[in-house]
């Protein structure tokens, strides 16, 4: 018998028992997950019934993640003709630590720096790593995994838009952030133009480079919550090609 067979295989993407391996510690050979099953498996994670079994599948989640991403940074740095500051950034992705912020900021580094260099899937690939991480109230923890979101969020398709701002929103459930912090980043606050064009105006190139691009995350991020009347979208998206153009020209 044949015929229309779209919601079997409709079926079996819903079925979240198809992701249950991704919350297994001793699940070996799984492929890198959807953002959609990313989403999906946040959820799943959220879902378990007391905090020892939540922490146990989040670890489970971050470890398979973890492998994945040291796996694909080793073969960048393998790979002949790579540009000189993606190489560096997949050289310093050799482990990641959900507690660790140093190696959390690594991974959100290589995403980007992927995104410079043109490589826009595996930017992608290499972000979304970060979306096993929870956020505990550690901001330290938290600033890479926001940064890596919002890459996410930017090339993200309108399916998976939503629920990547909902991820990213957790932080702004904390009063203070949504009435101040929140509202002088969307303004700027946290951009450093005049340090980039101090830089570039004595010649230094280098460091002109490393300030442009920790602009381009954040530009990525101020872009995620919708800019503000100061810096709307469309300033903030003519701003970061600026930027993302100075990485690649100067790095």
């Amino acid at each position: 018998m044949t015929g229309d067979t779209s919601h079997l295989r409709t079926a079996r993407r819903d079925d979240p028992a198809r992701l249950l391996p991704y919350l297994d510690p001793a699940a070996e050979g799984l492929a890198e997950p959807s953002v959609a099953d990313l989403l999906r498996l946040r959820r799943l994670v959220a879902d378990r019934p007391d905090r020892a079994a939540r922490r146990s599948a989040a670890a489970a989640l971050h470890g398979h993640l973890g492998r994945a991403v040291t796996a694909r940074a080793a073969a960048l740095a393998a790979e002949p003709g790579l540009p000189p500051a993606l190489r560096t950034a997949a050289r310093a992705v050799t482990r990641v630590r959900p507690r660790s912020a140093k190696e959390l900021r690594a991974v959100d580094r290589l995403a980007y720096a992927c995104e410079a260099a043109g490589r826009v899937e595996e930017a992608q690939r290499v972000a979304s790593a970060l979306l096993g991480v929870p956020f505990d109230g550690d901001f330290e923890l938290w600033s890479p995994v926001e940064g890596a979101l919002a890459l996410l969020w930017l090339h993200a398709g309108p399916a998976d838009r939503p629920g990547l701002r909902a991820v990213l929103d957790v932080d702004t459930r904390i009063p203070l952030v949504v009435d101040a912090a929140l509202a002088r980043r969307l303004d700027g606050d946290l951009l450093r133009e005049e340090r980039i064009e101090a830089l570039l105006a004595t010649g230094e190139h280098r460091d002109a480079a490393v300030w442009a691009a920790a602009d381009v995350r954040e530009l990525t991020v101020m872009l995620a919550f919708g800019g503000s009347a100061l810096w709307p979208p469309t300033r903030i998206a003519g701003r970061r090609a600026e930027r993302l153009a100075q990485v690649r020209d100067l790095g």
